[in-house]
């Protein structure tokens, strides 16, 4: 009979187990992001795992032999638990194509399954239909012709700026999606309120959140973790969610991306983008980031600025709200932080 118990990723013999259970099966774990683990052992033998991360569920892995014995849904029903107990009621699990059917089968739905890729499926009341309609019944019109841009914002610059100024000359309605997920230097309350400042004279803009479908940790770890391994995957899988269940719901023709020079991860995203989308109606429009002379205006050049002092090369790549809030006590002592991490 199989014991599903909690395993301590501070207790290194314990942990020990599950890292070399899981790179046996070519899943990669990282322990700063073992929120809670659990494992299924028979005799001692670890022989399932499954992590939570936030509200989402990483590391699922059964032994073959397991398969069918209900081990999955005793580690999901554990997992669940504890997410209740921390006050979370919406799970997402990213995992292989051909774990769709097996994982459906332990009270998760199937949202999107992109073979040979990747597949996300969720568990709670949310779902991408009712996720729409709460955004739309934010002020976004879903009849309209519509452009998409998705920023990070981390933070706002005139790169951002001018990228959505050419969408919504496009469309009668551009919706900028920020992205949500709050792993970046400026929190997302900061950056969504930025973005909103930054394009308040453009109005047919709408700005919203972007929610648990567009570059989430579920979605698209990659995007945040900046590790390659399952790139492929994620960016096909999330790019195959935007284009086949959000654009329509809110009548999205167009999406706009800014060219990308450097990083390698959101270049490998436009490019899924462009693969993805051809099996849609939705069209890719790559527009060429704003240059100074010396390089692309970015966020992080504005980061770097910021955090070293130089105010006069910052004022020159951000709009006022964001210079605004950089100048301001609450920016202050964000960027005091950021210095006192890095010495």
């Amino acid at each position: 009979m199989e014991e599903i118990r909690k395993i301590q990723a501070a207790n290194p013999s314990e942990w020990e187990k599950v890292t070399a259970f899981l790179r046996a099966r070519d899943l990669p774990v990282r322990r700063e992001y073992a929120d809670a683990c659990f494992g299924a052992f028979i005799g001692g033998r670890l022989v399932g795992t499954v992590i939570l991360s936030g509200n989402v569920v990483r590391n699922t892995a059964v032994d073959p032999e397991m398969r069918h014995k209900g081990i999955v849904e005793k580690l999901f029903t554990a997992v669940i638990e504890e997410a209740r107990e921390r006050g979370i009621f919406y799970l997402q699990l990213f995992t292989k194509s051909q774990n769709a059917e097996a994982f459906s089968g332990a009270g998760f739905r199937l949202v999107e399954n992109v073979p040979p890729y990747a597949c996300l499926l969720e568990f709670g009341s949310c779902s991408p239909q009712k996720w729409i309609r709460r955004i739309c019944a934010s002020g976004v019109n879903p009849n309209a012709r519509s452009s998409a841009v998705i920023v990070n914002a981390n933070p706002f610059t005139l790169g951002h700026k001018a990228l959505i100024e050419r969408a919504a000359r496009d469309a009668e309605q551009c919706i900028v999606f920020v992205v949500e997920e709050n792993q970046s230097v400026f929190p997302f309350d900061v950056r969504l309120a930025l973005v909103r400042a930054g394009t308040a004279d453009l109005p047919n803009v709408r700005v919203v959140p972007s929610g648990p479908y567009i570059i989430s940790a579920g979605t698209f770890p990659s995007y945040f973790l900046k590790k390659n391994e399952r790139l492929p995957a994620q960016t096909h899988l999330d790019g195959t969610i935007f284009a086949h269940l959000l654009a329509p719901g809110f009548g999205i023709t167009k999406r706009f991306v800014g060219t990308e020079p450097t990083d390698p991860v959101t270049r490998a995203y436009n490019e899924a983008l462009k693969d993805v989308f051809k099996k849609y109606a939705l069209e890719l429009v790559e527009v060429p980031r704003i240059e100074d002379g010396v390089g692309a205006i970015s966020a992080s050049r504005v980061r770097a600025a910021w955090t070293a002092g130089r105010m006069d090369e910052v004022e020159e790549w951000v709009p006022a709200s964001t210079l605004a809030y950089l100048k301001s006590p609450e920016g202050t002592a964000l960027c005091e932080a950021l210095r006192r991490e890095a010495s």
